[in-house]
């Protein structure tokens, strides 16, 4: 038995060794015919005629030198004689990617679309695994904001399939992407579970990626938080932090910091929180990252609110205004415009608090839970001294909407609004109420 599989072994080198010879020597033959060469043209002086003519019907595979040197004569790359690749096509095919995520970070979704299908074309034509993978990754960003995560997960799984036999470290941005559309679908738990497997993958290899890590460690942040377990949050962010010396690529270095700086306001580090986000701020804007450097003013804005430092925040919240409405990005600009309604409200401007707000709510869509909720309370807070009746409405929905995110501390204080909307209206009774409930909303989340 042995040997019939030892020599069925051997028959099958001979018969890829033959393909690939013959495949060698149709492009030879097609190149030197487009020269209008002769085979003892291109053989002379160093090779014979007769061998150019076994080369060229596939029954002799040409040696190193033998390929070079027709290579040369023919004026043309000898990978792509070897391969039928264009020389410098898997470079031109990567750059062509990373311009296609620079239109995502524009909002220019279409244009991006059509750039990196094309890109994915030309790698699957050229059998350029890595390549395919990353196209189809970037699809997965581009679906994610035009069609939502099912059609984003998709993609990933794509890319997931491509990455297979590759090594471990170079999918985690695909661990990541299919992490993030799980979240996005309501299963965090399940998020958190990708993510850790991977983790724990990468940590088993004899010299485990520090990019890959700090990258899973970062992505690892929101989910962790949005499964009711800001303590792992915090390690996960303390972890990607350590691990920052060993990574040269400032765009990762920004993310992480984004992604960090909300852990550190979790735990009430309010200064450190704005360092990460400056570095963060820093990095975006030398790599004239537009979206990115709206994200992170937002997220400036936030912790400026909660410093209390309103005319700050506000004043952050209008530069990223401004970069968003020209690199549209729906989810950004509802929360741009949410926060902007909250801060001028606490600069006792309800006018225009209310303005801000409605005009969030026509960028708010179905999935847009949390969002939608903190636009609900904002208004009800805002109308509750001049409109309580309606202002109560928007104060329930609030709570609806939290409940249904599972986000307990928001619902908490969402209870405590509704509280003091009944006390001023001297309904004592509803207001212990609600108080009650949203005091059993936080031992909820401490249990």
């Amino acid at each position: 038995m042995s040997d019939v599989f030892g020599r069925s072994q051997l028959d099958s080198a001979a018969v890829s060794k033959q393909t690939g010879s013959s495949r060698i020597g149709i492009r030879i033959k097609k190149r030197r015919l487009e020269l209008g060469l002769t085979q003892t043209d291109l053989g002379e002086p160093a090779l014979a005629s007769s061998y150019i003519s076994l080369i060229e019907s596939g029954q002799r595979h040409p040696s190193p030198e033998a390929l070079g040197y027709i290579a040369e004569r023919l004026d043309i790359d000898a990978e792509e004689l070897l391969t039928g690749r264009p020389s410098g096509l898997e470079v031109e095919i990567e750059l062509q990617i990373q311009g296609a995520r620079r239109q995502v970070d524009k909002g220019e979704l279409v244009e991006a679309e059509k750039a990196v299908s094309d890109a994915l074309k030309q790698a699957r034509r050229h059998n350029l695994t890595r390549a395919e993978a990353r196209a189809e990754e970037v699809l997965g960003a581009i679906a994610e904001r035009i069609s939502g995560p099912d059609a984003a997960l998709e993609h990933f799984r794509g890319a997931e399939e491509l990455w297979r036999g590759e090594p471990a470290h170079l999918r985690f941005e695909t661990e990541a992407g299919i992490a993030r559309c799980t979240r996005q679908l309501g299963d965090a738990r399940l998020a958190v579970y990708t993510l850790d497997s991977y983790r724990r993958q990468l940590e088993e290899s004899n010299k485990p990626d520090p990019l890959a890590l700090m990258r899973t460690y970062t992505a690892l942040i929101y989910p962790y938080f949005a499964s009711g377990l800001p303590e792992k949050a915090a390690e996960a962010a303390r972890q990607a932090l350590r691990l920052e010396t060993r990574v040269e690529e400032p765009e990762q270095l920004a993310c992480m910091h984004l992604a960090v700086a909300r852990s550190l306001l979790y735990e009430g580090h309010h200064d450190d929180a704005l360092q990460s986000l400056r570095k963060a701020e820093e990095i975006y804007e030398a790599g004239g990252w537009r979206n990115r450097v709206a994200k992170v003013q937002l997220n400036e804005a936030i912790v400026l609110a909660k410093k209390e430092n309103f005319g700050e925040a506000r004043d952050k919240l209008l530069a990223a205004w401004e970069l968003l409405e020209t690199s549209p990005n729906r989810l950004d600009q509802a929360l741009a415009l949410n926060e902007l309604g909250h801060v001028t409200r606490h600069l006792e401007d309800a006018q225009s608090a209310l303005d801000y707000l409605e005009r969030a709510k026509g960028f708010l869509e179905e999935g847009d839970i949390i969002e939608m909720a903190f636009n609900e309370r904002e208004l009800g807070i805002c109308l509750a001294p001049t409109e309580p009746k309606i202002a109560e409405n928007h104060l329930k929905n609030a709570v609806d909407l939290y409940r249904i995110s599972g986000a307990t501390a928001e619902l908490a204080t969402t209870f405590k609004a509704l509280g003091d909307l009944y006390a001023a209206r001297g309904e004592t009774d509803l207001a212990l109420d609600a108080l009650r409930e949203g005091l059993a909303a936080v031992e909820e989340r401490s249990a």
